[in-house]
C-alpha cells in the first residue's frame, strides 16, 4: 500500500486474554507491549483476533476492586446509619446499564 508508520508497531498475542486476562494483564510487564511516553515516537499495537475482517476497537475487559461501607446503627433507628449491601446494589445497578449503553 506504500504507507510506512511515524512510530513503533508491534504485534501482540497472548494466551489467556479471554478466560483470565493474565496474557493480557503480563503483557506491558514484559515489553511486549510499546510505551506510551510523551518523548517517544508514537506506537501502535496490531492485536490479531480470528475474524475475517479488521476490527479497529472492540470491547474488552475492566477489573476494578470498590470498598462500600456503611454506616451501623440501631434497628430502631434506621435512618440514622447506610446499609453497605444497599450501596452494592445500586453501584452493580449503575454498572448494568453502562452495560446496556455500551
Amino acid at each position: 500500500m506504500g504507507y510506512l508508520p511515524q512510530g513503533n508497531v508491534t504485534i501482540c498475542t497472548v494466551i489467556e486474554e479471554e478466560c483470565t486476562g493474565n496474557g493480557a494483564l503480563a503483557a506491558p510487564l514484559h515489553t511486549l507491549l510499546p510505551s506510551s511516553s510523551a518523548t517517544q515516537a508514537k506506537t501502535a499495537v496490531i492485536i490479531p483476533e480470528p475474524f475475517p475482517f479488521i476490527v479497529t476497537a472492540q470491547l474488552g475487559v475492566l477489573w476494578f476492586r470498590a470498598a462500600i461501607t456503611g454506616k451501623p446503627c440501631h434497628v430502631l433507628q434506621t435512618s440514622a446509619g447506610s446499609n453497605a449491601i444497599e450501596g452494592a446494589y445500586a453501584l452493580y445497578s449503575a454498572l448494568k446499564v453502562l452495560e446496556e449503553k455500551y
